[in-house]
């Protein structure tokens, strides 16, 4: 709650960060009776940052979800104090150039600001293997792989890849065939249904499965717990990762 252009009142809590739900009573503390300026959100974002306990999986290490909710609770703030002239840096609509490489190809485009990774292939590249579904970094479906590690694509800006490359569910396999050993495994145990969650799925494995490693179906299903399938009940999905371990360390 603001009042003649300061803060006198206000709550930080973060779910779907750590085990449970974190009340951020350090920066709360910081934003007391203070314009809600460039210095004052560096400060509470700083401070969020070494109140929250996040959890690392393979998808993401604490330190990258720490600092994303730092990151996170600055755009949330910023976004209440918009109109105020005290506000500096970009503005969502603002415009960027981005230079990428997409699935071993040279792109660039101008976006806007605020646009996501996930809606820039999607839209501007026309990439739409690429899904979007809880457009919170829970489910999976957008997985896409940036300098060959996974990423949410929907958490992160089309402007933060420039100058990286990413690869997508497209560039697994030439469109002539043939399918990739990940996708032929899917494929021979019936590992999907409607296939919304799919692409993420392989993203993940394709990330997961460079190097040779001994893997069960207690790790395998740990591998895949930051993909959400509401299909299949995973047990095809584990059959298809235990053939494609083998296939891909066979050769």
């Amino acid at each position: 709650r603001t009042e003649s252009g300061r803060c006198a009142e206000g709550r930080i809590a973060l779910t779907g960060v750590g085990g449970i739900p974190t009340r951020a009573r350090t920066a709360e503390s910081l934003l007391i009776d203070t314009p809600l300026n460039a210095e004052v959100l560096g400060r509470v974002s700083e401070a969020v940052q070494g109140e929250v306990e996040p959890l690392s999986d393979f998808h993401g290490s604490s330190d990258y979800r720490r600092h994303l909710c730092g990151v996170l609770v600055q755009r949330a703030l910023a976004s209440m104090s918009e109109g105020s002239a005290e506000m500096s840096g970009l503005e969502p609509q603002d415009r960027l150039q981005v230079e990428l490489e997409v699935n071993g190809e040279s792109c660039s485009a101008e976006v806007e600001a605020r646009k996501s990774l996930a809606d820039f292939l999607r839209e501007d590249l026309r990439l739409t293997g690429t899904h979007v579904g809880c457009e919170q970094g829970v489910c999976g479906a957008c997985t896409v792989l940036l300098e060959g590690e996974p990423v949410r694509s929907c958490l992160m800006l089309a402007a933060q890849a420039s100058g990286q490359s990413v690869e997508t569910v497209e560039g697994l396999a030439p469109p002539e065939g043939p399918l990739h050993p990940i996708q032929e495994a899917f494929r021979k145990h019936h590992a999907l249904q409607c296939g919304f969650c799919t692409p993420g799925f392989l993203m993940t494995l394709k990330a997961a499965l460079v190097e040779p490693k001994e893997w069960n179906r207690e790790s395998i299903r740990h591998l895949l717990s930051g993909n959400i399938c509401r299909c299949t009940g995973y047990h095809h999905i584990v059959d298809a990762v235990e053939t494609a371990a083998r296939e891909l360390h066979a050769r």
